[in-house]
């Protein structure tokens, strides 16, 4: 596998990693504001499309 296809699998593992923190965090009675969990998330996984 090419360098850019390995940093595009490890980006999209970090993407799905804080998007499950953030269904994680939208489950608790308690909540948090995980509102940045969900849009670090989506940033991740833009620039991984992009590498």
């Amino acid at each position: 596998m090419s360098q850019a296809g390995k940093s595009f699998e490890q980006a999209i593992k970090d993407a799905e990693g804080l998007l499950a923190r953030f269904d994680e965090e939208n489950n608790q009675e308690v909540k948090h504001n995980s509102e940045a969990l969900k849009r670090a998330g989506m940033v991740i996984a833009m620039a991984a499309w992009e590498t």
